[in-house]
């Protein structure tokens, strides 16, 4: 799967932090998911999202932020028809673990894994953007209930029962005489013999084959309802009407699509009721799962897992002493000085009338100048208009230096022919001469005075941004800073990178410059280019960062000479403001505050002079976690290092509209309707584009389908979406309303640029209630 990069960049959804590290995982599952489709492609054969991959499809567009697995669901018959396929189809590092071929896998679901053992091997962390880790999806298997209660609660015991005594064999508990009588008679009652069998496993799967038999016996014709059996089923679940499961509609999910049942909007409401209200649930399984086979792969190893860790020598305060590198305004100063040195000698040979010795240092004064000048032009640019006084000033003052030369050439031809001191036009060059000196010291005063004032008594502020988005975090203190006195602003957009196994940037120089995305930034920002930009030259004052792993990004990286470490030796201070902000949480919300390890705990966090906070709250979390992995001693200086700016909670965000006076409504309809109210969702849809029309002096209305495939539209319903797309092309013509492509504009600028939402529930409806804005869920129910 081709995911793009910035899939892999960190992110903040519905405030919670979803690190690189989280997305490599996700990416490998999303392969194992393509796998899987691929093989259904080809059989035709049907399945959908299931549990909270179905939620995360319908209200994220994607994984649930604090989710990291995947899970789709197979009606019995198509799950058949994938097992007996997928062994031979599925590449050859895959597996399928199940209760027959995997130890301790004694469930009634399927489970595809990307292959059996974790694997450090190049090839494999290059297909897997260097995740090592064994990715997963889960299967589970729908099966048809009796229309009759009591039969289906007679199965159900029935079930219950076989695996009471397969569980009995395989622990232990059901031994000797009790456990030959139990297989016995199960044995009779299912005509199926198990004396050949001996070893507990052998009779366990046995018997988890035989209630797999019953869970299936139910056929179709039979039935109205479907379930997974176990354990739902078995717990008194009633299940859901079979038609449900009728019609697949693919939804967008991250990069991808993925299929979910075409009454999507019935089967969450019935599992999870308001399920568009955003709950951060754990869900019971340890978070994330590559954690446990991390832990698990630590106790066998005969070595230490490659891991950061805090070192006192991370603190500027406690760095040894090195060999600084000049900087531009040093040398900028040695310049300077060595001019007025220069400059004396010339003033000193003339008061000995050694013109000699004086024409001999004079090209030597203006070589210093113009040299001073070209390496202004080079670190300052040479339209910086600090620049440009600079270069100015050194320009008259060569002009100044020829001049003086020049005169001093020709007294030396006067001196050759007449040595009168009285002679007339010697006097005369005598006259010119000390104005030529007069206006050199001039000159010369005015470079000392814009190098003092351009060079050396000018900050210089770098700001180091990963990308536009990540910059608005940013802004406020570019802004703050630009309102100071006397101080140059240098914005160096990095390019993120996929890195190798080795930490090599991966890309052509090309694709490495493209991927600074410089053209997407203000033109007043006037963003530069990085690898022109020398650190050690530069030497600024302040520097503002936002990348917080240096190399410690599992599969990602910035150019490398940007790392904090680097930083900290060319830079007086160097601040930390996170790109993003998160919601506000504690160490009690185990998934934020385990995430907290792959974004704080980090040495640019840890290098960093300053921590930029948005919140007193976040502070405390972000002190509490650095001091747990640095040491108790160490919490002063985390508290003093963080600091708070401002204390924004969840304020409204509002922004201009686009439609003047009128108020935005996105309206939109999705694709589930079209089962779900066949019969009146063309009435509805009318009578809900009347209401609108007759407001048309009040509101602008985009509408959007979801999904905006319409071979969905057209597989699910035919007839029904003709008659949509004809309703609404009629509706389409009118100034108050437009047609939007959703594949072509970003969800967050629809958000963005309306002022309320209506219709089905979708990604977007996730995004406006993150902005505080009127949602409305349309319901047929209402006349």
């Amino acid at each position: 799967m081709n995911l793009p990069i910035d899939f892999f960049r960190d992110e903040v959804r519905c405030g919670f932090y979803i690190p690189t590290a989280m997305k490599q995982a996700w990416a490998a599952e999303l392969y194992v998911l393509e796998q899987i489709d691929r093989i259904c492609r080809k059989y035709d054969i049907t399945y959908f999202a299931d549990w909270g991959t179905i939620l995360g499809a319908v209200r994220h567009g994607g994984y649930i932020p604090w989710d990291d697995d995947l899970d789709i669901c197979m009606k019995r018959e198509d799950y058949v028809k994938f097992r007996q396929v997928a062994d031979e189809e599925l590449p050859p590092e895959f597996a399928i673990h199940d209760y027959e071929r995997k130890e301790d896998h004694w469930l009634f679901c399927a489970r595809v894994v990307s292959r059996n053992q974790i694997c450090f091997e190049e090839e494999h962390l290059n297909k897997y953007h260097n995740f090592p880790y064994i990715a997963s999806v889960d299967i589970f298997v729908k099966d048809y209930l009796y229309r009759d209660p009591e039969q289906e609660k007679k199965r159900c015991d029935e079930i219950m029962k076989i695996l009471a005594v397969a569980d009995g064999i395989v622990e232990g508990r059901l031994v000797g005489e009790s456990r030959r009588q139990r297989l016995q008679e199960l044995g009779e009652c299912y005509h199926t013999d198990f004396s050949a069998l001996s070893e507990n496993r052998q009779i366990g799967v046995a018997l988890y084959r035989l209630a797999e038999r019953q869970m299936a016996r139910v056929p179709e014709s039979e039935s109205d309802a479907i379930e997974q059996i176990f354990p739902w089923g078995l717990k008194g679940a009633k299940g859901l009407p079979k038609e449900y499961y009728d019609h697949a509609i693919r939804l967008p999910f991250e990069h991808t699509t993925i299929p979910v049942q075409g009454y999507y909007h019935q089967i969450l409401r019935n599992r999870y009721g308001d399920y568009l209200q955003i709950h951060k649930v754990w869900n019971g399984h340890n978070y994330p799962f590559y954690e446990r086979q991390k832990e698990n792969l630590q106790r066998v190893a005969n070595f230490k897992l490659p891991e950061f860790t805090f070192d006192l020598e991370m603190l500027r305060e406690n760095q040894k002493e090195c060999a600084g590198e000049r900087s531009f305004r040093e040398v900028a100063a040695e310049y300077a000085d060595e001019i007025l040195c220069m400059q004396q000698e010339v003033i000193s040979a003339l008061q000995r009338n050694d013109i000699e010795s004086a024409g001999k240092i004079l090209p030597e004064c203006q070589q210093l100048a113009i040299d001073l000048g070209t390496l202004t032009e080079q670190v300052k640019g040479e339209e910086h208009p600090s620049c440009v006084v600079v270069v100015h000033a050194l320009e008259n003052y060569c002009e100044a230096v020829y001049h003086l030369y020049e005169l001093l050439q020709g007294e030396r031809e006067i001196g050759k022919v007449s040595a009168k001191s009285d002679d007339v036009e010697s006097m005369q060059a005598d006259k010119e001469t000390d104005e030529a000196i007069s206006q050199l010291n001039q000159t010369f005063h005015q470079v000392q005075q814009q190098v003092k004032k351009q060079i050396l008594d000018r900050e210089e502020i770098l700001f180091l941004t990963t990308g536009p988005t990540q910059w608005k975090s940013l802004e406020a203190f570019y802004e703050q800073e630009k309102s100071q006195e006397n101080v140059d602003i240098i914005v160096l957009p990095l390019p993120v990178m996929f890195k190798d196994v080795y930490g090599h940037l991966l890309g052509t120089e090309e694709e490495i410059e493209a991927a600074t995305q410089r053209n997407a930034y203000s033109a007043e920002l006037n963003a530069g280019a990085w690898w022109e930009y020398d650190l050690a030259m530069h030497q600024p004052e302040r520097i503002y960062i936002q990348d917080p792993y240096d190399g410690e990004n599992p599969c990602l990286s910035i150019p490398p000479q940007f790392y904090s470490e680097k930083l900290q030796k060319y830079a007086k201070e160097v601040i930390y403001v996170p790109a993003f902000t998160t919601g506000e949480f504690t160490s009690e919300d185990y998934c934020d505050y385990y995430n907290m390890k792959h974004y704080v705990t980090k040495p640019a966090v840890i290098r960093a002079d300053r921590i930029i906070l948005s919140s007193e709250q976040m502070k405390q979390v972000y002190v509490q976690k650095l001091t747990e992995f640095a040491g108790a001693d160490t919490k002063a200086i985390w508290e003093k290092k963080i600091q708070v700016v401002c204390e924004n909670g969840d304020s409204e965000q509002t922004t201009e509209q686009s439609t003047g006076s009128k108020k935005g409504i996105l309206y939109c309809i999705g694709a589930n309707e079209l089962l779900e109210n066949r019969g009146i969702l063309l009435e509805k849809v009318e009578q809900r584009m009347q209401v609108f029309a007759e407001n048309q002096d009040k509101i602008c209305v985009t509408v959007l389908l979801y999904p905006a495939d319409c071979d969905q539209w057209q597989q699910a319903e035919t007839d029904v979406t003709e008659g949509l797309v004809a309703l609404l092309s009629e509706y389409g013509v009118k100034s108050w309303c437009h047609f939007c492509d959703w594949e072509y504009v970003e969800l967050d600028w629809l958000a963005e640029q309306n002022d309320a939402y209506y219709g089905s529930a979708t990604p977007i409806t996730t995004l406006f209630r993150n902005r505080k804005k009127p949602v409305m869920i349309s319901d047929y129910t209402v006349e």
